[in-house]
């Protein structure tokens, strides 16, 4: 018999996961949490504009013409996220964390 311990290999997954948000206060809220105790890094963030709603600046328009501008809709924030461990390991790593553990 061999004692020898055969040596183990180290598979890293990276996981992306992309979010998308209605408000940017909801956005910043889960961003901190996902970068600070999940150890999630952020690799882009993106902005798009959702143009105008129709039936409210018809409406808008018809009453007062410069009221037409609060027609518009909100913009819909997007973030994509990576992380190295896997969810399990991720949720220990951050149980860890919030224990105060290295």
């Amino acid at each position: 018999m061999n004692d020898q311990t055969q040596p183990t290999k180290t598979i890293e997954r990276k996981i992306i996961e992309t979010i998308t948000y209605k408000n940017e206060r909801a956005m910043r809220k889960d961003m901190n949490f996902k970068q600070n105790v999940l150890g999630w890094e952020v690799i882009d963030t993106d902005r798009t504009p959702q143009g105008f709603a129709p039936v409210k600046t018809i409406a808008l328009g018809v009453l007062f013409l410069p009221l037409a501008l609060f027609g518009k809709n909100k913009d819909v924030l997007t973030v994509t996220y990576k992380h190295g461990l896997t969810g399990i390991q991720a949720i220990f790593e951050a149980n860890k964390k919030k224990a105060g553990l290295k």
